[in-house]
């Protein structure tokens, strides 16, 4: 009887091992992914209420079923936590359940990124082990006490009680909390942001919201508005398009009383004319839908689009009037990639045309969000759900297949990879492209990665000689790893950068975007064989920065731009061998202001409040928005996560200035997000009875 009575323990000790478990793994995955003790409070306190609930549940039952309860909860919080550390390791973002649910993005992030993966996991085996400790200690309490005793109503009220009072607690802190933006508070009742969530509110809350979310897109919280109302701040002093380098902002005066530009047109005077500057905004009565529209989507939408501020036409509308257009997604391109002598068309390019001095490239989650940013002018739903996915059927009406295809261009796209890769074998077709890629009509030679220039030599016979054309690219030889034995287009030119005096994952990193280069070499030379490279606009941007070399480049842009988002800014191209000298852009801009400032170039008539995006040429505020909700202006950067802004000129902003920037952040990230999930822009043409949304 002794030996029997050894074997068993109260229920007690269960419930206490489980709040300790639950905890110490907060803490632990807490100081593993952030590095401080910043917002700890609400997390611990869920994760030791989580923790009871979990002992509870398994002291309810008889022992058998009890210990299965145990090491089932036990064993899938272990693994779920192990999936958040190492997807934020690798994306620098928090894990979604929308990636596994409804789509292939789960199974294609393995595939794509199994190595970085398995890197990630090996650099982390310290934190792995640690996480395993409370693994092993439930392992000897079960040897040494396999059953427990049922638990007693008196004590089960009592672990009950401490329940309620941990959750009466958190909920009265944090009702009481500020109600700053990004508040725990707000967070966690109206404005849920997923990497902010995981920081501010933890493990499980972040968990059980993403997983409903995930299944249930619609709860998703999002911003308010009511007609009129969309928040909005015009053009500041000493920002915008080639300001006067001789000019310091620290001599700028304060901020006019009047800054506002008119919506109906800009004049701008000459000595010799005046020239008029119209809005680019078409007939559309988006007040008049709202007032008779009953769906609150729609709704909300209609009233968006009505009281939003619209670009104006500026010296640059028209200057590709019928050009050609030819636009690349490239992959991990970054301004390491541009050297003169090693890539010498990458330079030309970067540096000849239209100079983005400040483009960023917000990493969301993947490529598949890189391409989604380029091509349609909208921010990815930040959340985690497969963006460019959803849109395979739904009307893509902003996209330059539908919009130039109806047009008389050729419309063509190519991806020298696996061609149902991220779906695009439904989503480009959708765009108004005839689609090719690797196993669909693109014989490139299959490797790792797969070589662009082959790409192109393979697909411009397509279109070259129409009279008009548009073709679409994503590449991919600049894919990591970033090395010399498993990287194909690294090892082609290794030669070449062999004699580098730099770290080796660079130069494996530089010699696979040689392959980049080559590419656009061939391309420019068969434009100009055609005769038509002066009638040609080409654009390029990332779909993200390199992330297999963050430690290296953070390293070389140091700690205090990494910190204030340096690593994704980037380099874009846009030019045309029609262009007889580059223009300086010092606004700050991004992947979402391509597609409206290409829109503005070839004299296209669009509206420009359907784009999330904005003409980067226009007179219009720059605005970059991240994943996070952290933004750049021309003026600051804002980080969401502390809280706290780094300011980028002297210049005395108003002194609303941050609040309202977050409020049109917040507007615009739900207006995306809407357009997408209302396909609103099919919803538009069936209103207004049209065939196509831009001309």
């Amino acid at each position: 009887m002794s030996f029997q009575k050894s074997r068993t323990t109260r229920p007690d000790l269960r419930i206490f091992l489980f709040v300790f478990t639950f905890i110490y793994w907060e803490f632990l995955l807490h100081m593993i992914l952030f590095g401080d003790l910043n917002g700890l409070l609400y997390p611990l306190i869920i994760a030791a209420f989580m923790g009871l609930a979990a002992g509870l549940i398994t002291t309810l039952f008889r022992p058998l079923i009890c210990l299965i309860l145990t090491w089932l909860i036990l064993i899938v919080r272990f693994l779920l936590i192990m999936v958040y550390l190492i997807f934020w390791e690798v994306f620098r973002t928090a894990f979604s359940f929308s990636l596994v649910i409804g789509g292939t993005e789960g199974a294609n992030a393995l595939t794509e990124f199994g190595d970085l993966v398995m890197n990630a996991i090996i650099s982390n085996s310290y934190s792995i082990l640690l996480c395993l400790l409370p693994l092993i200690l439930f392992l000897i309490f079960t040897f040494f006490s396999p059953k427990t005793e049922p638990a007693s109503p008196d004590r089960m009220m009592k672990w009950v009680t401490a329940a309620m009072i941990l959750m009466t607690f958190f909920t009265l802190s944090i009702k009481a909390g500020t109600a700053d933006t990004y508040s725990p508070q707000n967070l966690y009742s109206s404005c849920w942001v997923k990497d902010l969530s995981l920081r501010k509110l933890g493990f499980d809350l972040t968990a059980l919201s993403d997983f409903k979310y995930a299944l249930f897109p619609s709860l998703v919280p999002q911003e308010e508005l009511t007609a009129g109302t969309v928040p909005s701040f015009e053009k500041l002093p000493e920002a915008g398009i080639a300001p006067d380098t001789d000019e310091s902002t620290e001599n700028a005066g304060d901020i006019p009383e009047e800054t506002c530009i008119s919506t109906e047109e800009t004049i701008m005077e000459t000595e010799e004319m005046v020239i008029c500057y119209n809005d680019h905004i078409l007939d559309y009565d988006f007040a008049g839908l709202a007032e008779n529209e009953e769906d609150a989507d729609y709704r909300w939408l209609d009233q968006y689009m009505a009281s939003a501020t619209p670009t104006t036409e500026n010296e640059y509308t028209g200057m590709f009037k019928d050009y050609n257009l030819i636009l690349l997604t490239a992959e991990s391109f970054s301004p390491w990639a541009v050297d003169e002598e090693l890539t010498p068309t990458l330079y030309k390019l970067v540096n000849g045309g239209f100079v983005m001095n400040h483009f960023y490239i917000p990493a969301f989650n993947n490529t598949s969000d890189g391409e989604y940013m380029v091509c349609t002018g909208l921010i990815p739903n930040g959340q985690g759900n497969h963006s460019f996915q959803n849109t395979s059927d739904h009307d893509m009406a902003l996209c330059f297949g539908n919009i130039l295809g109806p047009l008389g261009y050729s419309t063509n796209a190519y991806h020298n990879h696996t061609y149902t890769f991220y779906e695009r074998d439904e989503t480009h077709p959708n765009m108004g492209y005839t689609y090719k890629g690797y196993g669909n009509g693109l014989d490139v030679t299959y490797m790792w990665p797969e070589s662009d220039l082959e790409m192109m030599e393979k697909s411009m016979d397509d279109y070259i000689n129409n009279e008009h054309f548009h073709a679409y690219y994503m590449t991919v030889s600049g894919h990591m790893e970033y090395n010399f034995t498993g990287n194909c287009m690294s090892y082609k030119h290794y030669d070449e950068v062999k004699d580098l005096e730099m770290d080796d994952q660079m130069k494996a990193y530089i010699a696979c975007q040689m392959e980049l280069d080559r590419a656009l070499e061939y391309m420019i030379g068969r434009l100009e064989e055609a005769g038509v490279a002066d009638k040609t606009v080409i654009a390029l941007a990332p779909d993200h920065y390199p992330y297999a070399m963050e430690d290296l480049l953070s390293e070389t842009i140091g700690e205090d731009n990494t910190r204030w988002y340096g690593l994704y800014e980037s380099s874009m191209i846009l030019w045309s061998a029609s262009m007889t000298e580059p223009v300086q852009i010092d606004k700050v801009c991004s992947s979402i202001d391509i597609a409206p400032t290409l829109c503005n170039l070839l004299g296209l008539n669009y509206d420009s409040r359907l784009y999330i995006g904005q003409d980067i040429l226009s007179d219009a505020p720059g605005l970059v928005v991240f994943s996070n909700r952290s933004f750049v202006t021309d003026y600051m950067i804002y980080d969401s996560v502390t809280d706290t802004c780094k300011m980028l000129s002297d210049i005395q902003l108003p002194e609303n200035y941050l609040d309202t920037m977050q409020e049109i952040v917040s507007t615009r990230w739900t207006a995306s997000g809407k357009i997408l999930t209302t396909d609103y822009y099919a919803y538009l043409k069936e209103k207004f009875q049209t065939d196509a949304l831009v001309y």
